[in-house]
């Protein structure tokens, strides 16, 4: 994970063979192939993501889970394939992405019937939005202001201490002043549908 993590998912067997200390052709008698070893992370990946989701009391925002994988160091190179499997699309990144969105509606859920939050008309869209965006943005920060990409503990640890008071008053403070926005861009957009 570690290796692919580094250079991409396109990482050659022999690079990895050489950090784990073994040969190529070892990797190949247990996986079958770099997509079998590619296909056993993802497994790991996800298996590692579930426990932490069990081990953590508080599941909030689309980027919590990376933040509390990040946090504990049997988790860091997980972490930072996660990362790199977002960026560069595939399997794990598609389920990582449907699991944090499910999770993300749910505690969306349980925020507007404790009344916390306020509803929406479309809570797995407004759910999708979210995980998107927070994921989006670490990815973006990752690439262009971390002070050390490589280091994914260090890179998620920073953009929450970067993005932290930004979203809380984001969210906890309506960003647009005129209370009829909403109704004035559905009613645009339903003249925009009406003269295509």
């Amino acid at each position: 994970m570690a290796r692919f993590a580094k250079d991409g998912l396109s990482a050659g067997l022999r690079a990895i063979a050489a950090d784990a200390g073994v040969t190529a052709g070892l990797i190949v008698h247990h996986f079958g192939s770099k997509e079998g070893l590619r296909q056993a992370c993802d497994e790991e990946v996800l298996r590692l993501a579930a426990q932490a989701k069990t081990d953590s009391e508080v599941m909030g925002g689309p980027v919590d889970l990376l933040t509390q994988m990040a946090r504990t160091e049997d988790y860091v190179p997980a972490t930072a394939y996660a990362l790199r499997s977002l960026v560069e699309g595939g399997p794990l990144g598609a389920a990582l992405l449907e699991s944090v969105v499910l999770d993300t509606a749910h505690y969306m859920s349980a925020g507007v019937a404790s009344g916390h939050v306020a509803p929406t008309s479309d809570e797995e869209r407004r759910s999708r939005y979210l995980v998107y965006s927070g994921f989006g943005a670490l990815v973006l920060f990752a690439r262009y202001a971390a002070s050390d990409p490589t280091d994914v503990e260090a890179v998620v640890r920073e953009f929450m201490e970067w993005s932290g008071p930004v979203a809380a008053e984001l969210f906890s403070t309506a960003l647009l002043t005129d209370s009829e926005a909403l109704a004035t861009y559905v009613q645009a957009m339903r003249g925009a549908d009406a003269g295509n």
